[in-house]
């Protein structure tokens, strides 16, 4: 099962399968946690991570060296794998770290994701939101706010007060 994902993930990076079939794939895998499709997901996800960050660089990189070109850098919206994708399934993935009926081996390397995502990863994430912030179809700009930013209606409320 190990060497089928990678080779999956590979044939991802090299545009010769759809993205369908790796998100069908994650998602049937996180819906039976055990030790080797979580080690499986954090293999796949790692993977899918440097290659979404570094594609996400290059793009933001050839555009800024070619500032003629009005391309917007932006996800294709024929591919559902963007960074918003891989940020929401690691965080899927963050919340299996303390789980004990999960290996310790396999838990390391959830952590080791973790460890990737405060160094790398979050920012360019951040970086990818900032750069949508955009005009919608009615004229108002979209702004992304963090989610520890957003305030309940009770938080409001207590602020009115």
């Amino acid at each position: 099962m190990h060497g089928n994902m990678h080779l999956i993930v590979e044939l991802y990076k090299h545009n010769l399968i759809r993205p369908s079939i790796i998100v069908t794939c994650i998602d049937e895998m996180f819906e039976e946690v055990n030790n080797s499709n979580i080690d499986i997901l954090c293999q796949m996800i790692h993977k899918l991570s440097a290659y979404q960050v570094s594609k996400t660089k290059r793009e933001r990189e050839e555009a800024a060296a070619n500032p003629k070109s009005k391309k917007e850098v932006a996800p294709s919206k024929k591919s559902s794998i963007d960074l918003e994708y891989i940020d929401s399934h690691l965080s899927k993935l963050f919340k299996h770290r303390n789980n004990t009926s999960i290996e310790t081996r396999v838990r390391f390397k959830i952590q080791d994701l973790m460890d990737d995502y405060e160094k790398v990863w979050k920012f360019e994430i951040y970086n990818s939101r900032q750069r949508q912030n955009s005009v919608d179809s009615d004229g108002f700009k979209m702004k992304y706010v963090p989610k520890n930013s957003i305030l309940t209606e009770d938080q409001i409320k207590a602020q009115g007060k």
